[in-house]
This record gives structure tokens, C-alpha cells and sequence, in this order.
């Protein structure tokens, strides 16, 4: 989603994933056009805004290029922003099912946000498919994994309250024992937890649809990076995160059969 944070300067919110979540004191990371970059940077100083140039430019690495310049800024502010209006297909690019009542902490009812939960219930065509596959093969589907970017969390129920699930025991140690199996590859360490206290309290996550719907145990990965280059991860590093994605998910599959019921 684009949002306009100072005049004739429109950037890209990375994290969080709405501005409704942005206050006094919390990270904030954004993307900005290399153009855009000498006046935002102008903006903060003159605001008094500690921020950090987080992405590492990829071109000189890739290409040995110089002078290219940073294109991320990480700050702790944002200032009032207007967002410009998209598709809610065109805003996901990972299934969201708005499962609880559309105005659930997390969710926005205005089209212009990228939360929009849409106008109703599986209203995507492609939301649907997925729900009623995943309806009419509940009784075969042990577990239910879904894939973000980024954050390097692994994520389990509930995501739209601060609650504890019943069977919060043995997914806890699944996703324990996931991270250790996936930080043995490269030493890269995610965190693990609820969503809603690990990440933010957010509704309508196909995560917490498929547990409501009978499949016992969901998680969600968010990937690689933490903000150094955000959802622009370099293509030398998408292999390693696959393969240390993959020790996780066969270790998640090797626990649930052997220690959860």
C-alpha cells in the first residue's frame, strides 16, 4: 500500500502492514523510489526522527555498480498518510479469509486500507477455491502452513485475540523444535509464538480459519529478512531460505506424527 508521508513524497509501508499500527515509539520500516530519498531523509532530520538506512544497496552487490543510492529508510515515527486506493487482490498476495465478524480488531472496513477485509466472507474468488478445498479435505489435513514475508517468525493461533489455544502444549513444541532445525542450516533464528502477542493482533488470517475449522495444527512462516532488505531479498539468498524453510516444515511434520495426537 502506498501512502503519502510528507508532500509530493509517496512511499511504500513495509512494516507494519497497516498505518493504523504505526504510533510514537514503534519501528516502522518504508520504501522509497532512490529519487525520493534525499527529501524523506531531509524530512527526518528536520523532525528530529532517529532512523536507520537499513537495505544495503543490491546493484553495486549483484552488478558492481556505485552510487546507487539507499532506498529504505527505518524510523520509529510516521507522520499523517493518505493511502491510495487498490484492489483487494492486488493488496494480498497470500490468502486472507475474513472467518470472524468484519470489524474484529486488525481488519478495516475501508476499501482504501490494506486491511480491507472485503465486502463480505470469502467475497475473492480465489479466497473461496482455497476455503472449500480445504472445507471438503478437513478430515485428511493434519496441519496447515502458510508462507509470508518478512519478519523471521514462526507463527501459530489465534492471530485475531490474545487467547491460548487447547492444544497450545504440543504446537508450542513443534514450533520450538522448528526453529532450532531451521537455525542449524545458515544460524539464521526466528522468533516463535502466538501471533496476536508475537507479531500483532490481526483478524481474518487463514491461519486462524483453518484451526477454527477443524485442522488441529496451522503456522505461519514469515520469512526472511527483518528489514535490512525487507521483501527485496537479494536472489542469492532465496536458496537458503528455502532450504532452511524446508528443515522446519519436515520437522513440524515429524512431530505432529510422533508426539501430538
Amino acid at each position: 500500500m502506498n501512502y503519502r508521508l510528507v508532500p509530493a513524497l509517496q512511499v511504500d509501508l513495509w512494516q507494519p502492514s497497516s498505518i493504523s499500527y504505526v504510533s510514537e515509539g514503534t519501528v516502522t520500516d518504508v520504501h522509497i523510489p532512490h529519487n525520493g530519498s534525499r527529501a524523506l531523509l531531509a524530512f527526518l532530520q528536520e523532525a528530529n526522527i532517529p532512523y536507520n538506512v537499513r537495505q544495503v544497496p543490491i546493484f553495486p552487490i549483484l552488478f558492481g555498480v556505485s552510487a546507487i543510492v539507499p532506498s529504505s529508510i527505518h524510523n520509529p515515527l510516521a507522520s499523517e498518510a493518505s493511502p491510495e486506493l487498490d484492489s483487494t487482490e492486488e493488496n494480498h498476495n497470500c490468502f486472507q479469509f475474513p472467518i470472524l465478524t468484519l470489524l474484529d480488531e486488525g481488519a478495516s472496513m475501508h476499501p482504501c486500507d490494506d486491511t480491507y477485509c472485503g465486502p463480505f466472507p470469502e467475497s475473492e474468488p480465489e479466497v473461496k477455491a482455497v476455503a472449500n478445498f480445504l472445507r471438503k479435505h478437513k478430515k485428511h489435513i493434519r496441519a496447515y502452513l502458510s508462507f509470508h514475508a518478512y519478519a523471521q517468525m514462526l507463527l501459530y493461533p489465534y492471530s485475531y485475540k490474545y487467547a491460548t489455544i487447547p492444544n497450545f502444549s504440543c504446537v508450542e513444541s513443534a514450533a520450538y523444535k522448528a526453529v532450532n532445525a531451521l537455525q542449524s542450516a545458515y544460524g539464521i533464528r526466528y522468533r516463535y509464538g502466538p501471533a496476536s502477542s508475537t507479531l500483532y493482533v490481526s483478524s481474518g488470517s487463514s491461519m486462524d480459519w483453518a484451526y477454527k475449522n477443524g485442522i488441529p495444527y496451522t503456522f505461519a512462516f514469515e520469512l526472511r529478512d527483518t528489514g535490512h532488505f525487507g521483501f527485496l531479498l537479494p536472489e542469492v539468498l532465496i536458496k537458503p531460505t528455502c532450504t532452511e524453510t524446508m528443515l522446519a516444515v519436515k520437522n513440524i511434520a515429524m512431530h505432529l506424527l510422533k508426539k501430538c495426537p
